[in-house]
This record gives structure tokens, C-alpha cells and sequence, in this order.
């Protein structure tokens, strides 16, 4: 059995020069087609307290004060949905992070999604307006992808694990069928000895009730020779006892 090798690109989309506005109280949905595995990291500017409701199977797996990541279980259409309080008062960065899965042998392709989160309107701006932390942002983003190769080589081993117990059991059941082919040589083996001694059985009895009819007629005959040979003689004795009267 032949295991995919795992390539992957990362492709990262900003959409910060043209920003995409999303205020709050708003809900944020999107949709995955063949998704392997999804984080979502938020960067803001003000602490983190809260504001933002991830989808239910989510789970916070780096809670900083700037800085929450969510890593996501998703499968093929999956659709993540990320709820912002009416209350929330931020400037962030919402990065969607996931694992894709296209139709082209032996490759992975990783993509990355970044869309900008305002509080309201009046705070939108372009790229060239826009102050950002690059050494935090670096610093998040170097993390994460630290972890997702980490996440990537536990896959493969995971894989060659599973690869080995495959290649265990093909030579198990290998094995299981030799040994029944062999069993069923023995067993033919067996049963050729028994039709064998069968027939040397047969044989030897065949044999016995030969000789022991042989026998037989030979005695019978012999009781004649005798019986005959006594009647003679009481013939004679007879002949004889008749004279003499």
C-alpha cells in the first residue's frame, strides 16, 4: 500500500489594504471545502476579553491578552462561524489558518486567510495608514507555523505508523495462509497414509480368508480320504463276517 507524501504550500492572503469592515454584533461565516485542520488566531490591538465566540467544537489552545488561537476540528464543508459581542470594542486581525485537501496526487496545499476587524467605520483605513506590530505578528505567525509542522510530522509518523501495522498484518495473514496451506498438505498427506493402510488391510484380510478357505477344503478333503478309506475297510470286515457264517 502506497502512502501520499505530504506537500503543502502556504499561500497567505491580506486583506488589509482593501479592508473588509465587520463590526460588532455581527457573525462571520465561512465555509472550507476538504478542510484537514483550521486555527483561527486573533491579534488585537486592546486586551481580549471575550468578545469573540468561536464555533462550538473550537478550542482555545493560546489565550494571551492581545492573542487567542482556536484550533478547529473541520471536515469537507465545513462552515466556522465567529460571533462578535455587541458590546466589543477592538481593532484586530482575524486570521483563518487551514489545511486543504485538492485533487492533485501527493500534494496539500496550505492556505491562509486574513481579514481586518473594526469596531466601526470611521476606523477603516488602508495599508499605508495602518501602524502594525510586525515583530508580534511575526513572532504569532512563526509560532503557529512552528506548530503546524510539528502537527504535520505527527501526521506522517501517525501515517508510517498506520503503514507498519498494515504491512503487520499482511504479513500475519500471510503467514496464517501458508500455515493453512501447509496444514491442508499434511492433511491430504494423512489421508493418503490412511487410504494406504487401508488398502494393505484390505489386502491382508483378503489374504487370511484365502488361506483359511484353502484350509478348510483341504481338511475336507482329507476327512473324505480318511472317511472313504474306513468305509473300505468296514466294507472288507462286513465281506469277511459273512463268509464265516
Amino acid at each position: 500500500m502506497r502512502y501520499p507524501a505530504f506537500a503543502f504550500s502556504l499561500f497567505l492572503f491580506l486583506s488589509i489594504a482593501n479592508a473588509i469592515p465587520i463590526y460588532a454584533g455581527s457573525s462571520i461565516y465561512r465555509t472550507f471545502p476538504n478542510c484537514l485542520d483550521l486555527n483561527i488566531t486573533l491579534l488585537c490591538s486592546l486586551p481580549i476579553e471575550g468578545e469573540f465566540l468561536p464555533s462550538p467544537n473550537c478550542r482555545l489552545v493560546e489565550n494571551q491578552t492581545y492573542l487567542n488561537v482556536w484550533s478547529c476540528d473541520c471536515s469537507n464543508g465545513y462552515v466556522s462561524n465567529l460571533t462578535i459581542a455587541p458590546n466589543a470594542k477592538n481593532d484586530c486581525l482575524i486570521i483563518y489558518d487551514y489545511i486543504q485537501a485538492i485533487e492533485v496526487p501527493e500534494r496539500v496545499v496550505h492556505r491562509t486567510t486574513v481579514y481586518r476587524y473594526y469596531t466601526n467605520a470611521t476606523n477603516i483605513t488602508y495599508l499605508n495608514q495602518t501602524i502594525v506590530n510586525l515583530t508580534t505578528s511575526y513572532e504569532v505567525l512563526y509560532r503557529y507555523y512552528s506548530n503546524l509542522s510539528q502537527k504535520l510530522m505527527t501526521k506522517v509518523q501517525v501515517l508510517e505508523s498506520e503503514k507498519q501495522t498494515y504491512q503487520n498484518l499482511v504479513n500475519y495473514l500471510k503467514g496464517l495462509i501458508n500455515r493453512q496451506n501447509a496444514t491442508m498438505e499434511e492433511l491430504g498427506q494423512e489421508i493418503e497414509k490412511l487410504a494406504e493402510e487401508r488398502q494393505e488391510l484390505e489386502r491382508r484380510w483378503l489374504l487370511s480368508i484365502a488361506v483359511l478357505v484353502f484350509f478348510l477344503v483341504l481338511s475336507s478333503m482329507v476327512f473324505l480320504v480318511k472317511l472313504k478309506r474306513k468305509n473300505q475297510q468296514i466294507g472288507k470286515l462286513l465281506v469277511a463276517f459273512r463268509k464265516r457264517e
